[in-house]
């Protein structure tokens, strides 16, 4: 499938507040077909899903797409669960004490692993999902995020953030490889997607690190077995150029999971393929919904 580009409609973002915690959330659209979450993983922040979230809206949806704890504008308090249980968790409160309404799941790269909890404790909320070069088991953490987890453990990751030594050439480096439309990741893009809410502000970049320390596969590995009891419609999206969670090992060890889950191959993607083939993308959505 060749990639082509688009763009319409408005996308706001809402600040929605559980106890202490400020969840900040990109939303646009109206609930005329339905309401989906659209869940980001590392190191992107909701803004990731912003081209998306407009397609979605024009077409019909009420769009929802978190900052997950530890990224965007999102702030919880120091003693909260960072990992990627607690953000399951904090979504289900938020879910059922303000949406209020069964939504369409679609979850990227980590935000796979948060979305695989919602739907094993909680899969009365969703009535589809759809998973898009997303983690499973103890396929990840990958290079990258293994260098940001050590430099948090030691303590070095705040300071050089401080000191604007991150995100260093390695991590930039390795961004620009995660597409295959390299002109689409542009400085500005980075810096809004990628570094803002993680790297250029200070509590941002506090919880970013409680975050990194509290991301484990051991979780992701304990409810991958739990996953072929969600038994309703699922769909995998998938970047096919994509370095971390290719669909030859990641991929197929999801249609194992769910054999009967239908299939949208993006042959001109890579990792990031909102970036890559945005309306191809929006367009696998829709038409699975439809269907």
């Amino acid at each position: 499938m060749v990639c082509s580009r688009t763009m319409q409609h408005t996308v706001k973002r809402q600040t929605h507040y559980l106890g202490e915690t400020k969840l900040s959330v990109l939303e646009a659209g109206q609930d005329q077909l339905g309401t989906v979450m659209l869940l980001h993983g590392i190191p992107a922040g909701a803004e990731l899903w912003r081209g998306i979230a407009e397609r979605l809206a024009a077409a019909g949806y009420r769009v929802l797409a978190p900052d997950l704890p530890g990224y965007g504008h999102s702030r919880l308090p120091a003693e909260a669960d960072y990992s990627l249980e607690g953000a399951a968790s904090l979504l289900a409160e938020w879910l059922r004490e303000d949406v209020r309404t069964p939504v369409h799941l679609v979850a990227h790269d980590i935000g796979g692993g948060v979305a695989q909890r919602l739907l094993t404790a909680h899969p009365d909320l969703f009535p589809s999902a759809v998973f898009c070069n997303a983690i499973i088991g103890d396929t990840w953490p990958v290079r990258p995020i293994i260098l940001m987890q050590l430099m948090a453990r030691f303590g070095l990751l705040v300071p050089l953030a401080a000191m604007r030594l991150m995100p260093n050439p390695y991590a930039t480096w390795e961004l620009r490889h995660s597409v295959v439309q390299q002109t689409q990741l542009n400085p500005d893009v980075q810096k809004r997607i990628f570094w803002d809410g993680k790297f250029r502000d200070a509590e941002g970049r506090r919880q970013f690190a409680r975050h990194l320390l509290a991301l484990t596969p051991e979780q992701t590995l304990a409810w991958e077995s739990e996953l072929a009891n969600y038994d309703k419609p699922v769909q995998l999206v998938w970047g096919m150029r994509d370095r971390f969670q290719s669909w030859d090992v990641v991929g197929e060890r999801y249609r194992k999971v769910w054999p009967k889950a239908q299939i949208a191959k993006l042959e001109s993607a890579g990792h990031f393929l909102q970036l890559d083939c945005p309306v191809e993308f929006t367009q696998a959505l829709l038409d699975f919904w439809a269907a």
